[in-house]
């Protein structure tokens, strides 16, 4: 957008109402062309001076038409009769610039906007907290009469607005504006009161609203105790002020003072017939109030706000920004046109707003950078995925190698095995012939067991026949002497039939001898006085020889020569 040239004469003037007087047309063109120029080159260029300088930021963007449309506007609003002073003209002009242009602007370019106005009226500077709204408090507020060129900004305007709960009700509603008027008439602090249509809890809020609106204040809204402390606390304040003591003197200067600090502004939609009740039932919203309709952009203003939300968006590539915006446009512009066929075929109205186009702008951003998100995210899954599937194939190189290695290792621990597997199964079959022949071996030992245990009964049967008559022979040993021994060492063999010894009463003799296993021994007995030759290969038979167990150790034994 280049620099703004003035208006021809008139041109912007003739929607000003209360404007007659030639004269008064021509202060305005003068005060234009003396602000206008320079503050929109300073707003939507950065030219200050002369010199290229930063763009101030704005809360909406708005297009040299629109901020010459609004200033005119307020314009309309403050001039009140005819005002021949220029000096109180331009006061009213400056008026409606901060009004204007200054409300569109964000904080660091206000306070820019405000240098640039004081040096070209030549005003003294002011406390930048006392001219712009703090945080909280209505942008670009003004106080309702207008200031000198050496006077001092008025204190800024702080905005009141009820906070909505769950079961508030016209109790509660009282309540908030009890501490509104106490603000008012007490803290004498000058509050807008923003008051929207979504917060019609109640009809009976209107009803509040609509006698704050034709009387000032709503009736009995204090009580007596109340209305006793207030009073108690701004009497000397009205005395000051020439105000009669009289109580009920003090309590209207109180809601005169309440009155001139208090603005309200309504909120409401036309959508529908709420509005159209409400203003039938409340004639105060309409008779006390001035509308402010908000009428349609014109394409060239759609143009540029569009561009200034989508210029700076990166995700937009730059040769399509122009298309982008054009077609931003004609979508905005398509929906009003069906919305007039849509209220000729179906009688329904359906209202296209510049919310709707700023919503429909920023949904799209946000879209925008929702799609762009989830793409990148996929294309880094995707990536991602790439690079597992790089990983996966040198993996797979290496196991295929390290497979081939190991095909060879494992061919030759197969060959290892079968050959092992036929030692083993040699050695198997080594093992059940060695293993029935051990079982052969085993019925053979076990019959021999068998054989053995019978014998060993024999043995023990005839020992124990034995075994008295081993003990007598014991004992007729003991009681034989040297010369019997001699007697019996000297002899070639056992002594003819008949010829028995006296020292065996029963004609037998004993012979020990011995056995298969060393430590068993046999001893036979001869009886029967059959001679020593019948003893020698006898069997146990009467007048044999009969087996018996080996003598303790250590005892005597004699053998026959």
């Amino acid at each position: 957008m280049g620099p703004v040239t003035p208006p021809p004469p008139g041109s912007p003037w003739e929607c000003l109402e209360l404007c007659p007087l030639q004269v008064e047309q021509s202060e305005l063109q003068n005060l234009f062309e003396k602000y206008v120029p320079y503050l929109i080159d300073v707003i939507v260029e950065g030219i200050v001076d002369g010199r290229q300088g930063e763009k101030l930021k704005m809360i909406v963007p708005q297009t040299n038409l629109n901020m010459v449309t609004q200033l005119t506007k307020v314009l309309d609003a403050l001039l009140e009769g005819e005002i021949e002073d220029p000096d109180l003209l331009e006061c009213f002009f400056l008026e409606a610039l901060y009004c204007s242009l200054g409300a569109c602007l964000l904080d660091f370019g206000r306070n820019r906007f405000d240098e640039c106005i004081k040096r070209l009226a030549s005003l003294p500077s002011a406390e930048l907290d006392e001219v712009w709204a703090r945080p909280g408090e209505l942008p670009g507020a003004a106080p309702p009469r207008a200031r000198g060129p050496t006077q001092r900004p008025a204190p800024c305007w702080q905005v009141f607005e009820i906070l909505l709960s769950r079961g508030y009700s016209e109790n509660n509603f009282r309540e908030d504006l009890k501490n509104l008027y106490l603000r008012l008439g007490i803290e004498n602090k000058t509050t807008i009161f923003l008051f929207t249509d979504a917060q019609v809890v109640e009809e009976g809020f209107l009803e509040l609203i609509n006698n704050m609106l034709t009387s000032g204040i709503v009736p009995a809204l204090f009580a007596e105790d109340e209305k006793e402390t207030i009073l108690g606390q701004i009497d000397q304040e009205a005395l000051k002020q020439g105000v009669s003591p009289a109580k009920e003197s003090v309590w209207q200067y109180f809601v005169n003072k309440s009155a001139n600090n208090l603005h309200i502004v309504l909120g409401m939609s036309p959508v529908g017939d709420a509005l159209r009740t409400w203003c039938r039932n409340f004639p105060g919203l309409v008779n006390n109030t001035g509308i402010d309709w908000f009428m349609p952009w014109p394409p060239q203003a759609l143009h540029a706000v569009a561009k200034s939300f989508l210029g700076p968006n990166t995700m937009i590539p730059e040769e399509h920004i122009e298309d982008l915006v054009e077609h931003v446009v004609l979508v905005h512009g398509s929906v009003g046109e069906f919305s007039k066929q849509f209220l000729q075929k179906l009688r329904r109205s359906n209202y296209v707003t510049p919310k709707n186009y700023l919503d429909f702008i920023n949904t799209y951003s946000k879209l925008l950078d929702e799609k762009t998100q989830n793409n990148i995210a996929q294309c880094k899954r995707l990536e991602g995925g790439l690079d597992k599937l790089k990983e996966a194939s040198i993996q797979l190189d290496e196991l295929n190698r390290k497979l081939a290695e190991q095909k060879i290792v494992l061919a030759e621990k197969s060959t290892a095995c079968e050959t092992l597997l036929e030692e083993i199964v040699t050695n198997t079959a080594i093992a059940e012939e060695k293993k029935k022949l051990a079982e052969e071996k085993a019925m053979d030992i076990e019959e021999q067991n068998k054989i053995i245990a019978v014998e060993k009964a024999e043995a023990e049967t005839a020992l124990a026949e034995v075994m008295p008559i081993l003990e007598a022979a014991k004992l007729e040993l003991q009681k034989l002497d040297k010369s019997d021994v001699t007697e019996i060492r000297y002899r070639a063999g056992p002594p003819p039939a008949g010829l028995v010894p006296s020292v065996i009463p029963e004609s037998s003799a004993v012979v020990v001898a011995e056995r298969a296993r060393p430590t068993e021994r046999m001893v036979f007995v001869c009886r029967g006085g059959k001679g020593w030759s019948s003893c020698r290969g006898g069997k146990g038979a009467p007048g044999g020889a009969v087996a018996g167990p080996r003598p303790p150790a250590g005892g005597e034994q004699r053998r026959w020569p």
